[in-house]
């Protein structure tokens, strides 16, 4: 049985969505460990994590931070909220704290952008149950221990074996009554690939033009490009094949950024403060399985290039946007 206790998280990451998640659990009375640098931990310490709602309201949330690791977090629900490109250095932080004779087994939960970013963790440690958490919700850290929650969406809670149980059901019900709508999923691949086929359009494009989420359907070089990388991008999945849980993409991926119009993707967020993106495991990704296909990704592959061009440009010169 799932203890009625109450819940403890630790989320690793402070940036947008794992600030937005931390603010939203620990509102709805649990116990959240914000894990993050040690500057930021020192200053949510002392001023409190502020949450802006989509009303303009200004929340402060008092919560746990912490900027080193420790044992007991791996007996909490872990959520990684961290970037995909960094799933290498946090493996490297917590693998002192897992041996193979750790009993119960851990769960570790990926809150990310990104195809195969549990493959390390897999390899790492066998042993552990590991999850994605896939979310549509979408906010703007404005700085460090300030967020605001721009746009209304979804989660998906899905078990990289696919397996669902008490666990996976309780996960998403204390997520559902936080305020996150969450449900469980019993399709890991095709959770995952939709997830990438939503962000490939709404993240790159939102960076490339430098626009929100809802100013990708306002004009037609834009609009044009949008609709032309998903039916891209569904064509390649169906021909390996993989099955999304969208019907009709054009439409629902159109209906993601019209929810979440007033959010700038994290792609773009992550340009403006002059770091790497996640285009490598998005739409990277989607060139990845096309080569493997011997299919045509022309899309998707001038997408990858315009942001490695971008994010060039700020290593160079540093972040203009």
């Amino acid at each position: 049985m799932i203890s009625k206790e109450r819940a403890h998280f630790t989320i690793f990451g402070a940036g947008s969505i794992g600030s937005l998640f931390a603010a939203k659990l620990a509102l709805a009375g649990n116990h959240v460990t914000l894990f993050t640098r040690d500057e930021v931990a020192r200053q949510i310490s002392r001023y409190g994590l502020v949450l802006q709602t989509k009303q303009g309201t200004l929340q402060n949330v008092t919560i746990d931070t912490k900027f080193e690791f420790e044992a007991r977090f791996l007996s909490s629900n872990l959520i990684i909220a961290t970037k995909a490109y960094d799933n290498e250095a946090v493996c490297n932080i917590i693998k002192p704290y897992i041996n193979t004779n750790n009993k119960p087994r851990f769960k570790i939960i990926l809150l990310q952008n990104g195809v195969g970013n549990e493959n390390i963790y897999e390899q790492l440690f066998p042993r552990h149950n590991i999850y994605r958490l896939l979310t549509s919700e979408a906010a703007s850290l404005l700085k460090p221990g300030h967020v605001a929650y721009t746009g209304t969406g979804k989660t998906i809670f899905v078990r990289r074996d696919s397996q669902s149980g008490n666990y996976e059901k309780w996960f998403a019900e204390v997520l559902t009554r936080s305020g996150l709508p969450c449900q469980v999923s019993t399709n890991f691949t095709e959770s995952v690939w939709t997830k990438a086929v939503i962000n490939a359009p709404i993240n790159s494009l939102g960076a490339i033009y430098q626009v929100k989420n809802g100013q990708l359907l306002q004009t037609r070089e834009i609009l044009n490009r949008f609709e032309q990388i998903i039916t891209e991008s569904i064509n390649i999945l169906e021909t390996k094949p993989i099955k999304t849980t969208l019907l009709n993409p054009l439409e629902e991926i159109k209906d993601v950024a019209r929810n979440t119009a007033e959010n700038k993707s994290s792609m773009l967020q992550d340009l403006e403060r002059g770091k790497p993106t996640e285009i490598d495991y998005i739409n990277g990704a989607i060139v990845a399985l096309a080569k493997e296909l011997k299919l045509d990704a022309k899309e998707n592959i001038q997408t990858v290039k315009q942001i490695k061009e971008l994010e060039l440009q700020n290593r160079k010169y540093g972040s203009h946007l």
